[in-house]
């Protein structure tokens, strides 16, 4: 690997000729024609943000190229698990592991590209049981985020989360949203130290309504299911509908006593036996 030394003449260089550069591709990625003509107030903002970008990605060059220094990298991944819904076939299962070993998953693949600038991933797990109790919980997360500053990838409920992040020991941390999609963690339950990888409810509704608005279809008919997250999720419909200027014309609730999976198996050993005679 080549090191790049840089003094501070090189540097200021680097900036003049890198930042305007970085500047203007930012500039062309955030702003886009069909938003409302921003205020003085919003292009300041968006100007010196852009620039903070830029700057910062300039620094962060120079800075890891002056040092050639390894960056050791720790993540903390935490998962209560869940009972999962029935699926639709008897030959589909959930596998128990599934949010950890998506995450080795993406430590494998950091590693591989983190080799060249000299950055090494290792993952840490905290797994909750179903019947595991709350005080016990807590207990085990206040001592792994007791350990400094981490990076936390959380494969939590909403009020988990949020008792997480209000935690002493989780003022420096930054903590991940992997599973929770509740309009109210990016509302009034919304905290300083938690980013969301996983859309909210709000947005995959308004994004279909969206979509019914764009295809001309304004009356809908509506399902909703029994579970608590069948409601939250019908809550959050509703808001949607209004919001863009659609009509529920009917309202219908889901009755669960049909045996899918019966139904699913019975269409798999049709197809199978289908097969078999077609072979013969």
């Amino acid at each position: 690997m080549t090191t790049i030394f840089l003094n501070k003449r090189s540097e200021k260089a680097l900036k003049s000729t890198f930042l305007p550069l970085i500047c203007g591709v930012l500039e062309r990625t955030v702003v886009t024609r069909n938003y409302p003509k921003p205020t003085r107030t919003c292009i300041r903002f968006r100007k010196a943000l852009i620039a903070a970008v830029g700057l910062c990605l300039v620094s962060g060059f120079a800075h890891s190229n002056a040092t050639n220094a390894e960056l050791d990298v720790n993540i903390l991944y935490i998962e209560q698990r869940i009972d999962h819904p029935p699926v639709l076939s008897n030959l589909v299962t959930w596998p128990e592991d599934e949010g950890e070993q998506g995450a080795m998953l993406g430590i494998n693949d950091n590693n591989t590209t983190g080799r060249f600038p000299g950055q090494k991933y290792s993952l840490s797990s905290l797994i909750f049981e179903i019947d595991e109790p709350e005080h016990a919980r807590n207990e085990r997360i206040l001592e792994a985020l007791s350990e400094g500053s981490l990076l936390v990838v959380a494969n939590l409920d909403a009020d988990t989360l949020i008792a997480m992040a209000n935690m002493p020991e989780a003022v420096n941390d930054l903590i991940f949203n992997a599973q929770s999609a509740d309009n109210n963690l990016r509302q009034i339950s919304c905290q300083s130290n938690v980013l969301h990888s996983v859309p909210s409810r709000a947005m995959h509704t308004d994004a279909l309504m969206q979509f019914f608005v764009k295809k001309k279809w304004r009356q809908i008919f509506f399902i909703e299911g029994n579970g608590d997250s069948d409601k939250a999720l019908a809550d959050s419909y509703c808001r949607s509908t209004k919001k863009f200027g659609s009509k529920v014309v009917e309202d219908k609730a889901w009755i669960e006593n049909a045996n899918m999976r019966r139904n699913a198996s019975k269409c798999v050993e049709r197809s199978s036996r289908l097969y078999t005679s077609q072979k013969i």
